[in-house]
């Protein structure tokens, strides 16, 4: 038999045992999707903030600092949460009772960059910070105890950092704004973060908790509440948030708080003139003190693998004035007078309660994953997609409604975030039963040919 045909009679072998086998091998492998159903999370950035009490003084044209149009002289959050992690993962966690911001709260160490001489300067004590990868001075895990201050109560707080994901929370017991003419009161106040990473999913969540608040003396508000969440598996993201009030009332009047300002809900007043004495106290107690009060709604976006949630706020606001301090003037060239002091300043000064947001952005490497037939929408097909949303705060405190229901306390549900259908890949299970026939039916049938094609090619050669 000489050589060509040998070669011809083995491909005829092969091609034979693929026709066999190739109808098997289709009917038992699963349909690939037109887009993966499921991800690895490949990069990432999470961030999570929760600021019980936000105080900032502002004095448009008083300072060269900041923005001019504002004035930002001040600000601190009492108290304070923050999280901030990219991948690998590197994460900077800080939480603390009483927090100037980063600026403020470095200064030591920016002193010491300048000047070695300052190198002595501390940084701000009244903080836990810790960071991953572990650095000289801060650790995976810091915690912070404070004693009562004047204005402020006891204060806690605590952060720790993983490989895994961050917490961080911060506790003030009682607070007092501001502190020379108290204004407003609060009897507790909490912030906390939450960042998880998993292979398939990325969470952040941020949550900030004010106990009871008394305003000006007339105005009472329960609880407030912020809550923001963010999820993402690389593909797409789901974020939510939630602003929560407890029951307003005005010198024991039922009232609520919204986007417009505080308003007394029409009832049946208790005595002749009672609703419109209070009414009249209410408006005359904000103006002489110059306090405006209403919420800022919570809002969230999606964009494909990246979310943003903001809980919003309770915002409240004092116009004050600085008196202007008089010098008498001291004669100058010809006689005439320089007055030395300075002008009135206007103080603008404002107080957000329960501020949470969170932000989620993760990329992923799409699995081979497979889609069965007859299912609903692949969760991946939201890829691309862009939303905005603008909620409205909930609450007995947000609403007319609400503030007329009878008061019984509801355990809030916990905010969630999830993305659903990208933790495992899905599919039709492997017929295995089938798969083994196939493989015993492609042996029977190119038995007879395989045992030919040996003999031409070996036993055959040597007769």
């Amino acid at each position: 038999m000489t050589r060509r045909r040998k070669w011809a009679v083995g491909a005829l072998a092969m091609t034979v045992t693929i026709a066999v086998a190739a109808p098997v091998w289709a009917g038992t492998r699963p349909r690939v999707g037109a887009s993966a159903a499921g991800s690895q999370v490949a990069g990432y950035g999470l961030s999570a903030l929760a600021s019980g009490v936000r105080y900032q003084l502002n004095s448009p044209g008083l300072l060269p600092v900041g923005d001019p149009a504002e004035g930002n002289i001040f600000g601190v959050d009492l108290p304070f949460a923050r999280s901030n992690v990219t991948g690998g993962p590197v994460m900077g966690v800080v939480s603390s009772p009483m927090y100037p911001g980063d600026t403020a709260s470095h200064l030591g160490t920016a002193f010491a960059t300048f000047d070695s001489r300052a190198a002595g300067f501390p940084n701000y004590p009244v903080v836990a910070e810790a960071n991953y990868p572990p650095a000289p001075g801060f650790g995976q895990d810091a915690v912070f105890n404070e004693p009562a201050i004047p204005g402020i109560g006891a204060g806690s707080a605590r952060s720790h950092a993983s490989a895994d994901g961050a917490t961080a929370g911060a506790d003030v017991t009682s607070l007092t704004l501001p502190t020379d003419q108290p204004v407003i009161d609060v009897a507790s106040s909490r912030a906390t973060n939450v960042v998880t990473l998993k292979d398939d999913l990325v969470t952040s969540s941020a949550e900030s908790h004010i106990g009871a608040v008394t305003i000006a003396g007339i105005i009472t508000i329960d609880d407030v509440t912020g809550a923001a969440t963010a999820a993402s598996d690389g593909v797409a993201a789901k974020p939510a948030a939630r602003l929560e009030i407890g029951k307003v009332s005005v010198a024991g009047q039922p009232a609520y708080i919204d986007g417009d300002g505080i308003h007394l809900v029409g009832q049946e007043p208790i005595g002749n003139g009672v609703a419109p004495g209070v009414e009249s106290l209410l408006q005359k107690t904000l103006a002489t003190d110059g306090i405006t009060i209403r919420t800022v709604s919570p809002h969230t976006t999606v964009n494909a693998g990246q979310a943003t949630a903001d809980a919003g706020a309770l915002v409240i606001t004092l116009e004050r004035t600085v008196p202007a301090l008089g010098v008498p003037g001291f004669p100058s060239i010809s006689g005439v007078p320089v007055p030395l002091g300075t002008p009135d300043l206007p103080l603008h000064i404002e107080i957000a309660l329960g501020r949470a947001r969170v932000a989620a952005n993760a990329t992923g490497v799409p699995t081979d994953t497979f889609e069965p037939s007859g299912t609903d929408v692949p969760f991946s097909d939201v890829s691309g997609l862009s939303q905005v949303a603008d909620l409205s705060p909930v609450g007995a405190g947000a609403t007319a409604t609400g503030a007329l229901s009878p008061s019984v306390p509801v355990a809030s549900p916990p905010l969630q975030a999830t993305v659903s259908g990208s933790a495992r890949p899905r599919g039709s299970p492997i017929p295995i039963a089938w798969l083994l026939a196939g493989i015993a039916a492609s042996i029977v049938l190119c038995g007879p040919l395989l045992g030919y094609a040996r003999w031409q090619l070996l036993e055959g050669r040597t007769r």
